[in-house]
């Protein structure tokens, strides 16, 4: 098995262990604040009993229970609805693009694949013509794609991985759903976890784009005549703009999707 490949697997493989333990966790953290709610409530109501007829509070008790089983449900349910919210938008991607997974491992050996190729021709250069400049700023342009691409494959491992925890912890963080001051944190999650599907989302869609890319460079490699400054330069700029284009793009325009969107538990909550 490749080295990333172990790596990516076991942060997936450990984080699904972690599932079972939060869902019981959560249920056990939401029973203890429900009932912390309704004393809440309790209070409240008993501050402002001279003002208001005891009748009416019977409406918004019922309404303050209805939202705690409403929340009770959707975590006891957890795995049949929020796990479904990230590959829902990576399936979407991938049959735009036609990828079948979003691959770290191909991007590093993409990488690979583009260095050696570039270095192997500013050797051949430095052999035949006895260019040792050229073999110098053959491995500096070789070296300057492989960190580029290694960049990449860095930021989707950590979408993964960040997905992966996400989906792992999520019950636990929905436990904090029924009382008012702690109802964000759930409000949040949701919220986080349409987040990080978008990232995933956008991540593809670029990676499909690099992937193309990447076979047009090795092709203008292998049919430019002699050793071309220029044309690795320009190489190597281009896979330092998609570096930074995995790095932003999907960041800034997930975190614009998603700002000022929440569910409003809290609100619900309190009144």
């Amino acid at each position: 098995m490749d080295p990333i490949d172990a790596l990516i697997n076991a942060f997936q493989t450990t984080s699904q262990g972690w599932f079972g333990p939060a869902i019981d966790a959560g249920t056990s953290l939401f029973r203890r604040l429900a009932a912390l709610e309704i004393v809440v409530f309790g209070l409240v109501v008993a501050l402002r009993s001279r003002r208001v007829d005891a009748a009416g509070v019977i409406p918004e008790l019922a309404w303050k229970l209805f939202l705690i089983a409403l929340f009770m449900t959707g975590l006891l349910l957890f795995p049949l609805w929020v796990p479904v919210i990230i590959p829902s938008f990576t399936s979407v991607a991938e049959s735009m693009t036609g990828l079948s997974t979003l691959n770290p491992v191909i991007v590093i050996q993409q990488g690979i694949a583009l260095a050696v190729v570039v270095l192997g021709a500013s050797t051949a250069k430095g052999w035949v013509f006895g260019d040792p400049i050229g073999m110098l700023v053959g491995g500096f342009t070789a070296f300057g794609i492989l960190l580029s691409f290694i960049a990449m494959a860095a930021i989707m491992t950590r979408t993964l991985i960040e997905a992966w925890i996400v989906l792992a912890s999520g019950p636990f963080f929905l436990g904090f759903a029924p009382f008012r001051l702690t109802a964000a944190l759930a409000d949040n999650f949701i919220t986080y976890a349409a987040y990080i599907g978008i990232k995933l989302f956008l991540l593809i869609l670029l990676f499909a784009t690099a992937h193309g890319v990447v076979i047009q460079w090795i092709n203008l490699v292998f049919t430019t005549p002699g050793y071309n400054f220029e044309l690795h330069f320009e190489m190597l700029a281009g896979a330092v703009i998609l570096a930074i284009a995995l790095w932003t793009i999907p960041n800034q325009v997930a975190e614009r999707l998603t700002r000022g969107w929440q569910l409003g538990l809290r609100r619900g909550l309190a009144e």
